[in-house]
């Protein structure tokens, strides 16, 4: 989804969900109202709670509780299937659905603080494909597309559970592993090679990718990078170390890296 789709769908769930929340709150006040008004008639006219109209009122009174219970019901159904839209129109990538960089880089800041305080470390993967432009020449962009949402998926199988897959852009993506060491982070780098070593993909056109490799970049912190900002771009200068070593394979930055990535 275009950002501009993506802006106005925002908008219009959250319209939505404004318009919902108000009427049930008018509702709400209609009902206060409503039976305000029947237990005054009740305590006015029929002291002794004794009259025909009596069990008429009292049944009134019931089926609009009961109605606004179920007013209350649904719009927590729908105010929950909202949010969760929202969510995926926030945190999510619209191609691959792994999550996109702006939350990545959130969890990143968030993740620098958890490491200063228990001490321990973090590093991020920079991942970035070697013959992706290769799959659109021979083929078209819908064929790339498919091969990007199939190769977010084996990144995704590749980190471990507390890990997380965002994509930067393009065929580039950024894997966060919490509480790891730049050692530790070469351990999933390298199944993250070996894996698409041995993965062919398919696409719904019948056409066969076997000759994508990915070039990876390590960064750690607090051993090399200082901020999210060094933490990012020191990954994305060791990434284009591997990749003028000829791609699939990954280096680990160091506060030596060159001071200018080439690509």
């Amino acid at each position: 989804m275009p950002r501009d789709e993506k802006t106005g769908e925002l908008q219009r769930l959250r319209r939505l969900h404004s318009r919902m929340k108000l009427v049930f709150g008018l509702s709400a006040l209609a009902t206060t109202f409503v039976m305000a008004c029947s237990a005054a008639y009740l305590v006015l006219n029929y002291g002794d709670m004794r009259g025909p109209l009596v069990p008429i009122i009292v049944a009134a009174a019931a089926s609009i509780i009961l109605l606004h219970i179920f007013q209350a019901m649904l719009l927590k159904n729908v105010s929950r299937e909202i949010d969760s839209k929202i969510e995926l129109l926030v945190l999510y990538d619209d191609l691959t659905g792994v999550y996109n960089f702006r939350y990545i880089e959130q969890r990143i800041d968030q993740e620098i603080l958890r490491a200063d305080r228990g001490g321990h470390s973090l590093s991020v993967i920079y991942i970035d494909s070697d013959r992706f432009k290769d799959v659109n020449d021979q083929h078209d962009h819908q064929v790339g597309n498919q091969v990007l949402r199939q190769l977010a998926e084996l990144l995704q199988e590749s980190v471990r559970s507390n890990d997380l897959v965002g994509r930067l852009g393009g065929d580039e993506f950024l894997a966060l592993l919490p509480e790891t060491t730049a050692p530790e982070a070469r351990i999933v780098a390298q199944r993250m090679l070996d894996q698409l070593r041995q993965s062919r993909f398919i696409t719904d056109t019948g056409a066969r990718i076997d000759f994508l490799t990915v070039s990876l970049g390590i960064c750690s912190y607090p051993e090399v990078a200082q901020s999210r900002e060094e933490l990012v771009l020191l990954a994305d200068r060791a990434m284009y170390e591997a990749k003028k070593k000829g791609g699939d394979n990954v280096i680990i930055a160091t506060r030596q890296q060159p001071t200018k990535a080439q690509a």
